[in-house]
């Protein structure tokens, strides 16, 4: 299932006359990273990694073979940070926290970088992060169909709280396609909460609560941890109801 993200090695005889010699494929995913901390997963443009590195566009694509492939190999370089923790991090449940929590701080700061996962294929990194969380749910004392079934719970549930902290947390982001910024969800519920009055802006206020950075991070991994122990409890009982 994994993609093998290549560039345009053995395509272009050459680089371009003027490519600068110091110049590598780890400089430009370096740049990109960078950039996309600001601008977003999908937000930076060529244009702007070019000024950045102070080359021409095809020095950038004899590297790369355009942005769609920089963006995937981008997104396997910030999987590949995460932690896969071994045996002295604890048991099957202290590893999949310390894991989950390795991967919220790796991914959290690129907006967008949620919806890339979403509608991408899985990235090398991607593939090799499934099995790990897949080996600890059968290293839990799962059956391989349980543990196959937990797994897609906990990512659906992760790339669920991706979404949410973009629509909440992003502050502008450029629209796709488009050169206008759009506004995060949270500033527009908070625009549209101006027209409501009494239980109804009561109500807007305590949902639209305690959405800053910190405190998403705690509830996502509340939620990690009530999911976990939710297949612990289900372990300890026996139960399996296959409706």
């Amino acid at each position: 299932m994994g993609v093998e993200v290549t560039g345009m090695r053995g395509a272009t005889p050459e680089p371009p006359p003027n490519a600068p010699k110091h110049l590598s494929r780890d400089d430009i995913i370096a740049t990109a990273d960078r950039l996309a901390r600001g601008s977003g997963i999908d937000g930076f443009r060529i244009r702007e990694l070019c000024e950045e590195l102070g080359v021409t566009p095809p020095t950038v694509y004899w590297h790369v073979r355009n942005k769609h492939d920089l963006v995937l190999e981008l997104v396997d370089t910030i999987l590949g940070r995460v932690l896969l923790p071994g045996p002295q991090a604890g048991d099957w449940r202290a590893r999949l926290r310390a894991f989950f929590a390795s991967f919220y701080d790796e991914v959290a700061p690129y907006p967008g970088l949620g919806d890339v996962m979403a509608r991408e294929l899985a990235t090398p990194a991607g593939v090799r992060m499934s099995v790990y969380t897949f080996d600890r749910l059968l290293e839990a004392g799962l059956c391989e169909a349980d543990a196959v079934e937990a797994n897609a719970t906990l990512m659906t549930y992760t790339m669920g709280q991706l979404l949410y902290g973009d629509l909440f947390l992003g502050s502008r982001r450029r629209s796709s396609g488009a050169g206008r910024a759009r506004r995060s969800l949270t500033a527009v519920v908070r625009h549209r909460a101006r027209a409501l009055s009494g239980e109804d802006l009561e109500h807007c206020r305590r949902i639209t609560s305690g959405l800053d950075a910190a405190a998403v991070r705690v509830r996502f991994l509340r939620g990690i941890d009530r999911l976990l122990s939710s297949f612990g409890d289900d372990l300890a009982g026996g139960v399996r109801d296959d409706r």
